[in-house]
């Protein structure tokens, strides 16, 4: 898909992609926090310590890294 779109293939590039596209979803992942279920920053930084916690913060880093992992499959 990267290629049929023309997208750049550097992996420092795609790096950068995939750390972008963390900060907008955590930006928006910590608004509606506080915005809808009234958590302060320390709440959601608190939670991040427990087990499910663990496994989100696994979960975000292969979000980061997505990019360079479809575009060497894609390759």
């Amino acid at each position: 898909m990267p290629k049929r779109l023309g997208l750049v293939s550097n992996p420092l590039i795609l790096y950068f992609r995939g750390v972008g596209a963390l900060a907008l979803q955590q930006v928006t992942d910590v608004s509606v926090r506080i915005a809808v279920r009234g958590m302060t920053l320390a709440d959601q930084i608190a939670r991040l310590a427990s087990a499910p916690g663990f496994i989100y913060l696994t979960l975000l880093m292969h979000f980061t890294v997505m990019p360079l992992l479809v575009n060497r499959q894609a390759g």
